[in-house]
């Protein structure tokens, strides 16, 4: 077991090499290891080596067909190999043996967003969420899967947990522009305070959004905050020209 950890730490630091000859050496002893054949299959798909892993994921399985760690690889390495729907076999497989396996659901979460299916990845990302809430690229992926299910409120709060984990201007801007979006929506609706929220919250998050500033003059208007719409409409003009004057 102490040759396993020692090349699992060397596997976990990055040294891929020196992992795999730890590996092999371990398998050279005892062939029929299947933690070892398991992590030596998932070193070789992070090398791009599809088939290899495969090979001794399938074998790790034969040792022990119901391990849920094993089943979750061979659908990472059905995804890698480009069979999409092997890889949802897998990744289900292993959820039906434990419906709380992480790596299960976070995988076919993001297959099934990959595939269109958006509201079958809500369903497996909530699930993972539920489970750990501090994922970011989780609670990143469930904010883009509820945006795809037409669920925006939910998403923008979704999307608002995984930036508190983890800053990322591409998705900071991309929750400016749902921001943008909810503001006009309020407007329309008559609710200036409302909308004046998601305009200020649109401009937090992308300072240099000259429609959120109009947006927000728009609220500060219908709020009668005459000076404030001004100081707004000023700043969209800076920050955009050929804006209407």
């Amino acid at each position: 077991m102490g040759r396993l950890i020692e090349a699992a730490r060397l596997h976990r630091d990055g040294h891929l090499a020196a992992a795999a000859a730890a590996y092999a050496a371990i398998l050279r002893d005892e062939p029929d290891d299947a933690e070892a054949l398991r992590f030596l299959g998932v070193l070789a798909l992070q090398q791009g080596k599809v088939l290899e892993g495969t090979a001794h994921l399938e074998r790790a399985l034969a040792l022990r067909p119901h391990d849920v760690a094993t089943i979750t690889n061979l659908g990472d390495a059905a995804c890698a190999a480009g069979n999409e729907e092997a890889a949802a076999i897998f990744y289900r497989r292993a959820l039906q043996r434990d419906s709380q396996w992480l790596p299960a659901l976070r995988a076919l979460g993001k297959l099934l967003f990959r595939q269109g299916d958006a509201h079958a990845a809500v369903r497996c990302l909530r699930a993972a969420v539920a489970i750990d809430a501090d994922h970011f690229p989780t609670q990143a992926l469930l904010a883009l899967s509820l945006d795809a299910a037409a669920e925006r409120s939910e998403a923008i709060e979704a999307l608002e947990r995984a930036l508190s984990l983890h800053a990322d201007q591409q998705l900071a801007r991309r929750l400016a522009g749902w921001y943008v979006d909810a503001s006009f929506g309020h407007l329309n609706a008559m609710r200036p305070s409302e909308a004046l929220h998601c305009a200020m919250r649109a401009i937090a998050l992308q300072p240099d959004c000259a429609v959120a500033y109009t947006h927000a003059a728009a609220a500060q208007l219908g709020r009668n905050d005459m000076d404030e719409a001004l100081g707004s409409c000023e700043r969209a003009l800076a920050l955009d020209p050929s804006l209407p004057r």
